[in-house]
């Protein structure tokens, strides 16, 4: 269960030895509940494990492994090493991923050429579909000719033809 002490803008900022407009900007970046009280005033509820010398949270925020001091030569050295390793490391990454893209790119290559190629066969198929329907046709309608000359033609004609 979290513990609170009600407080106002004026006590935090006493507190603290700090304006009041940075004791306004502490309790929002904090985020610390805000209520009125009877007398039409900001309460605040600060957390009752607050560090008011440090000016945090006892269950800080703060990393515990950062340096305290300046770190040495050799150090220096070491961090520099690490990080030609990692770069190292990260050019090897970038350079099997520029392999990779260009592998994708001459396979996308490849399927457009495919692409382009059955395109080329299907407008060839298409156009040899419609002659074919064309001299279809035409036969078609030269037999449709021949037996409508022939139906409208007289009698004698019909029997001798036949």
């Amino acid at each position: 269960m979290d513990d609170y002490v009600q407080m106002t803008y004026e006590e935090i900022a006493a507190k603290l030895k700090i304006e009041i407009d940075s004791a306004r900007k502490l309790v929002r970046r904090r985020r610390w509940r805000r209520t009125t009280g009877n007398d039409k005033k900001t309460l605040i509820e600060v957390p009752v494990d607050y560090d008011w010398e440090r000016g945090r949270d006892t269950a800080a925020d703060a990393p515990e492994d950062m340096p305290q001091e300046a770190p040495s030569e050799n150090q220096v050295h070491q961090m520099l090493g690490r990080l030609e390793g990692e770069l190292l490391g990260m050019r090897e990454v970038v350079n099997a991923e520029r392999g990779r893209a260009d592998t994708e790119r001459q396979r996308a290559d490849e399927a457009m050429q495919r692409l382009t190629m059955v395109e080329r066969e299907r407008d060839e198929r298409i156009a040899k579909l419609e002659r074919e329907r064309d001299e279809r046709l035409a036969e078609i309608r030269q037999e449709r000719d021949r037996w409508l000359a022939r139906a409208t033609a007289p009698w004698w004609r019909r029997r001798k033809a036949g």
